[in-house]
């Protein structure tokens, strides 16, 4: 990619106003093509990573029983790691912007190996160390193939048709138009629809929950914004709001409370990083109530008093977290040990966390999200390329959207997480910062200080809720 000069209005590292027409390398050589964007990778790399990525959102066993004996997510990611092999040593040697990222990520993966060392589990170093290495290796993929600010778009753009796909055949099989077995939708008691019953659009693969489905919905719908900011024309971009739309409503057809709210936190941090927080306030102010309107009554509603509520069911399982969590604060009491002494995980990714895998692990997963966004709403946006100035508060209100749907659900193993880190950390390697993302004490300092605060509000807010409707 070329990159042009932006206009200076005043000297920079001692080059005066009389220096601006000298080629842009004379500023800074940290914006030199070889320091700035390394020669792209392979072509076949990133499409076999397109392919796969839309395999893993679309499950196409689910869609054609035939291929159920066929690891088609697993032959492509293997051929793709195949092509890409020497770009991810890279990745690893080289000094790039998203490294802390990744060495926040390394460790996150060494807990889960460690807390099930730490207990004996050997059954679950095994399995789960083995699981989140593929999920590690899907990581650097992506960094390894998305290394242009072209790919990224791309990239982008096939998540958005992936996930376009999977809504319009989950939403056909919700209509009884498309005759699917794993689209059937959930059926789930409500006492206020006319019939008691509601039925809940769920996707398929690893979506097949309606709170699942939502939070790749809502990572679609940053990605459209992301191309509503970028495309040229005034009819082209009013094309992007219409999957923008049909998402919405397929977030409605989900009756998810955790959907719902995750969708209005990141629309929240979108529209606040592009025009500011008086602007959020005020449109807030008119659109909120708007939407809690016309969204269903389950997604709206919330019985305490009710105790198969599923929000009071969830404030349960917190509690459960907490009680494992006082057991061994450090190491935690091992990976996916909430489900076997306690018979349901957490439905609340950052406790289940802290439980599983202590305040190491806890507070690795929070750096992660932290990160992440730090690393994509404080970039150098006078030398930053403009698309990528542009899609900068709709990938961030992706990010902080799907953080907060992680509030209700436990996905702290799962690939869909990391994929929403891995774009994230594509964007950080492409975007320059004065700053670097460095895992240094004050950063450690402000990540403990984050982790019991997170404790303490899970702790807060049981406590409330539970006195609230009636529990002890």
């Amino acid at each position: 990619m070329h990159l042009s000069a932006p206009t200076i209005s005043g000297p920079i590292a001692g080059a005066t106003l009389a220096d601006n027409a000298a080629p842009l390398e004379a500023f800074s050589p940290f914006l030199k093509r070889e320091t700035y964007l390394p020669k792209p990778a392979g072509r076949a790399g990133f499409i076999l990573l397109t392919l796969a990525t839309s395999a893993l959102l679309v499950r196409p066993a689910d869609l054609f029983p035939a291929l159920e004996n066929w690891p088609v997510y697993q032959t492509l990611i293997a051929l793709c790691l195949i092509t890409s092999w020497r770009r991810i040593v890279e990745q690893l040697h080289g000094d790039t912007r998203a490294r802390a990222l990744t060495l926040l990520l390394f460790t996150f993966g060494a807990t889960v190996v460690t807390s099930n060392l730490f207990h004996g589990n050997l059954y679950g170093i095994r399995t789960g160390g083995f699981e989140f290495a593929k999920i590690i290796v899907y990581y650097l993929i992506v960094l390894a193939c998305v290394d242009s600010v072209a790919r990224l778009r791309l990239f982008a753009l096939a998540l958005c048709a992936s996930t376009l796909l999977l809504a319009t055949l989950s939403v056909l099989a919700y209509d009884k138009l498309l005759d699917v077995p794993s689209l059937t939708a959930i059926r789930q008691s409500d006492r206020f629809s006319e019939d008691g019953v509601i039925e809940r659009l769920v996707g398929t693969g690893i979506f097949n929950d309606p709170n699942d489905l939502c939070l790749i919905l809502i990572v679609a719908i940053a990605c459209c914004g992301c191309f509503v900011a970028t495309t040229p024309g005034k009819l082209l971009r009013l094309g992007w709001c219409l999957p923008i739309g049909f998402f919405g409503y397929a977030i409605s057809l989900t009756y998810s409370r955790g959907g719902l709210g995750a969708l209005l936190v990141g629309a929240g941090v979108a529209i606040g990083a592009r025009w500011g927080a008086m602007r959020t306030v005020l449109l807030a102010s008119v659109l909120v109530p708007v939407i809690l309107i016309v969204s269903g009554s389950r997604q709206t509603h919330v019985d305490l008093s009710d105790p198969t509520d599923t929000f009071q069911t969830r404030l349960d399982r917190w509690s459960d977290s907490l009680t494992l969590f006082k057991q061994s604060p450090l190491i935690g009491v091992g990976q996916d040990q909430q489900v076997e002494q306690c018979g349901q995980v957490a439905h609340n990714t950052y406790i289940q966390n802290f439980a599983e895998l202590g305040i190491v692990g806890g507070a690795g997963f929070l750096g992660l999200l932290l990160l992440s966004l730090r690393g994509v709403l404080k970039i150098d946006l006078p030398w930053c390329d403009p698309t990528l100035v542009a899609v900068r508060p709709y990938l961030a209100g992706g990010i902080a959207g799907y953080a907060a749907g992680l509030v209700s659900l436990s996905r702290g193993y799962t690939i869909s997480t990391y994929l929403v880190f891995a774009l994230a950390a594509a964007f950080i390697n492409l975007a320059p910062r004065r700053q670097r993302l460095v895992l240094d004490g004050a950063f450690r300092r402000q990540l403990f200080g984050l982790s019991l605060l997170t404790v303490a509000l899970v702790y807060l807010a049981i406590r409330v809720l539970s006195g609230v409707g009636g529990g002890q």
